[in-house]
């Protein structure tokens, strides 16, 4: 490192004002890295007002924490890229060493006057632009940076943002959902999204919904808060249909390019099991069908609507129909599944049970 020094006392005599020193190949280790900045302060002089900078690559995963050892070591500046793009595995991150020096100033007893609000923006721009996708998990910037799945996670920061959070999300711009839903989700975040669109279950149906979501994570990753007000919805007609007259006991449809899309089901109508078996333009028709060759044609199917609640091909799939009976009734019904057949049957059976219950009192009035 004389060697070094000696350049260093050199170009600044030179009329140099910084001086950088680099990590080319991100081979350097955090207290060897700080050391050499100390060793320099400690043996070339005429420092005094001399820009002392750091330059680290990332190829060891090291480069964030070698430009921090350095800043602890007597260093003024330094030099990284934002989301940490750079040549090889990258430069340092200059949004980690910001927040870093902000969430630990006196450990660092450091500052920068950085716009920490412009960090986020500033990261999206930079990945906009450079056609260089962000990982989820990075940090600081990343989608999952402040994102909690685990339940009891969850529930901390739903209580105390502090317990499972060292840096306000605001302070750096952040713009997201703190709480991702999945596998491991709890009831407490389920019931908080519930809430905040003005739903209110009992016990039995947030227990109902939270294991709906659960369930739903092991064929859709991401979970989104429609989703779950979708599920609630579904969830609440699902625990009052104790007494319905029509439930579904199986489900078969087949279809292809090369071959009539054709549908069996399987009916529980007052108590007794019956089969179905219909063809259709569409696996959807052909279940359709497949029912009213069970309950016959005292409902005519009027209005059939489908919509993804989410974006993405495995979206949630909301299906809501309108029928008609004999009397020209209107009843309207609507189901939510991962599956866009098993969604329009339920909508279909949950129709013709509002049609058949309707259709039940006014048998029973006729005789009070």
């Amino acid at each position: 490192m004389g060697f070094m020094c000696n350049v260093i006392e050199e170009a600044v005599a030179a009329g140099a004002t910084t001086t950088n020193i680099p990590d080319t190949v991100g081979y350097a280790q955090p207290d060897e890295f700080g050391a050499r900045f100390r060793y320099i302060l400690e043996n070339v002089p005429n420092l005094q007002g001399i820009v002392l900078s750091a330059h680290c690559h990332n190829d060891l995963g090291l480069a964030t924490a070698n430009s921090l050892a350095a800043i602890m070591n007597g260093a003024t500046q330094v030099e990284g890229t934002i989301n940490g793009i750079g040549e090889r595995a990258g430069n340092t991150a200059l949004e980690e060493v910001i927040m870093a020096l902000k969430t630990r100033r006196e450990y660092y007893n450091a500052y920068t006057n950085a716009n920490t609000k412009e960090i986020f923006n500033t990261s999206q721009l930079v990945s906009k632009l450079s056609k260089m996708d962000i990982q989820r998990n990075k940090a600081i910037v990343g989608r999952n940076a402040f994102a909690h799945q685990s339940g009891i996670h969850q529930h901390g920061v739903i209580s105390y943002a502090k317990t499972y959070e060292i840096m306000v999300p605001e302070d750096i711009g952040w713009i997201g959902d703190k709480i991702v839903f999945g596998k491991l989700s709890g009831k407490h975040a389920v019931s908080m999204v519930l809430g905040q669109a003005g739903i209110y279950l009992d016990k039995a149906q947030l227990d109902k919904v939270t294991a709906k979501v659960k369930e739903l994570s092991d064929k859709q990753k991401e979970i989104e808060k429609e989703d779950i007000i979708a599920l609630a919805f579904d969830v609440v007609h699902e625990l009052e249909k104790e007494d319905d007259l029509i439930k579904l006991d199986e489900l078969t449809v087949i279809t292809g390019n090369r071959i009539t899309p054709n549908s069996t089901i399987g009916l529980i109508v007052n108590g007794e099991k019956k089969l179905g078996t219909a063809t259709g333009v569409g696996p959807v028709d052909a279940a359709s069908n497949a029912i009213k060759s069970i309950m016959g044609p005292f409902i005519n199917l009027k209005e059939y609507n489908l919509r993804a609640v989410t974006g993405g091909t495995n979206a949630l799939a909301s299906v809501s129909i309108k029928f008609e009976d004999e009397k020209k009734n209107v009843f309207i019904s609507e189901a939510v599944e991962p599956d866009v057949i098993m969604a329009s049957v339920n909508a279909i059976i949950k129709g013709a049970n509002k049609a058949l219950t309707f259709k039940k009192k006014q048998k029973t009035d006729e005789y009070v």
